[in-house]
């Protein structure tokens, strides 16, 4: 018994260190992953990308590896900005239900990769260009 209260202490205690910012990337939200370190970050309904790069920037450090996820979102501006603003190691990028057609990753000045990059119902197959510049 007293081990199964300590490992829900510390899943509790782990969740509020990797989410210590929780109220702070509202309206994305952000659970503990199930590795050590990775963080789940979700942004649902957003008006823009800018929403979310302005929710996300400089939230968490670099030795935390971020699943973000956007969906139901409008990325009508996604062109404009940049992941990278961010400031964050994003190891996988889901991007579902937003209608978009084609992202140009490489436009993003791209300094690291993001994989896998996912994306479901977008109205139709997702044209995706991944660039790494130097």
């Amino acid at each position: 018994m007293a081990t199964l209260l300590y490992t829900i202490i510390g899943m509790t205690a782990s969740a509020s260190l990797n989410c210590a910012v929780r109220r702070e990337i509202s309206p994305c939200t952000c659970s503990p992953g199930l590795f050590a370190n990775n963080i789940d970050v979700k942004c649902e309904q957003m008006e823009s990308f800018g929403q979310v790069v302005n929710a996300l920037q400089d939230r968490f450090t670099e030795d935390h590896n971020i699943w973000l996820t956007i969906s139901h979102s409008q990325l009508l501006d996604l062109a404009a900005l940049s992941f990278w603003e961010m400031n964050m190691n994003i190891k996988s990028l889901r991007i579902n239900f937003d209608n978009l057609s084609a992202i140009d990753v490489g436009a993003h000045d791209v300094h690291q990769t993001i994989a896998p990059i996912r994306s479901i119902d977008n109205g139709g197959d997702l044209g995706i260009t991944l660039r790494k510049d130097h």
